[in-house]
């Protein structure tokens, strides 16, 4: 991607911040636009070292729950999957103190509902009895089941945590995590939402999922698995994908995948018009060659300092 790529992104980031330093899920003229967790920690992270992303955490550490957890946005009071982006932003932004450490605690000790105890009493009397039976992944809220992409961003967010501060609670988390998601790879070696529902006392297998993967959900399972040298065919099957999906969402992240695995990316043509959607153009300035896609790395490699281009001071 040029450079002419990402600083037209960076740019239309930068005057598409809403002024309390969030941003919406799509840019829309005049007053009252709502700041969500999810674009605005994207944003936070392509726009690196920059004042918008300075007012960014700052209007982030305000929405923080007192148990540690965060909200998709200051109006929804429920327990959330972005708990997961927000600590990687921190660890990118060497945050630390009692409400990182807070946050980390409730991210370490949630799970799907697939992980109570009656899907490991099914386990242990199944024909599968032999596999692994403390499989514990995340959800997208309380009580519901656990799904690849907040699983693979729970598991970004551990691991770089765990390389400031390491504990035996965070590593048997970690890997109880990657067993889960290993655990529900699709025929063709990658993932699909690989999610699963227990409906009237009774545990169902993968629902609503093909038996194939995409283009998204495959890029983040391979994030989350960094480390794991098993993965010759997980990573010919997100190339093939790259390859083949018009999604733009799903290039963005197997770009950010691949790239931090090692496997060049091919670039791919600019689209006339950039995205509406705030979340995905921010995606695609991090997967860029110039963009910022490190900062999901998790194996303790230094980052490269952020490329950002024309920043507004």
């Amino acid at each position: 991607m040029s450079n002419s790529y990402l600083s037209q992104r960076l740019d239309h980031l930068r005057d598409s911040q809403n002024p309390d330093g969030g941003w919406s899920y799509q840019k829309a003229p005049g007053a009252g636009k709502q700041s969500w967790l999810e674009p605005t920690v994207y944003a936070a992270l392509a726009l690196h070292g920059e004042p918008a992303a300075d007012r960014a955490w700052a209007l982030l550490k305000g929405w923080q729950n007192r148990e540690g957890w965060w909200p998709a946005s200051p109006n929804v009071k429920v327990q959330g999957w972005g708990t997961a982006l927000c600590i990687t932003l921190a660890q990118v932004r060497g945050e630390s103190g009692d409400a990182v450490k807070k946050a980390v605690t409730w991210l370490t000790s949630s799970a799907g509902v697939d992980a109570s105890w009656f899907r490991r009493a099914t386990q242990k009397i199944s024909a599968a009895s032999d596999g692994p039976q403390d499989l514990r992944g995340w959800s997208w809220t309380p009580g519901t089941a656990s799904s690849v992409e907040p699983s693979a961003h729970a598991l970004v967010a551990l691991k770089k945590a765990a390389l400031v501060s390491p504990s035996p609670a965070l590593t048997l988390r970690i890997q109880q995590g990657e067993e889960q998601l290993l655990d529900v790879q699709a025929e063709d070696s990658g993932w699909n939402y690989g999610s699963t529902s227990i409906v009237n006392g009774v545990l169902h297998g993968v629902v609503d999922v093909a038996p194939n993967s995409f283009p998204d959900t495959t890029g983040l399972a391979l994030l989350a698995l960094q480390g794991n040298t098993k993965l010759p065919a997980q990573l010919e099957r997100a190339q093939q994908l790259f390859a083949s999906t018009s999604s733009s969402r799903g290039r963005a992240w197997l770009s950010i995948a691949l790239r931090i695995h090692g496997i060049s990316v091919p670039a791919v043509p600019p689209a006339d018009v950039l995205p509406n959607d705030l979340s995905l153009l921010a995606l695609e300035a991090l997967a860029g060659a110039e963009g910022n896609y490190a900062f999901f790395q998790t194996q303790g490699a230094t980052v490269p300092a952020a490329k950002n281009l024309g920043a507004k001071v």
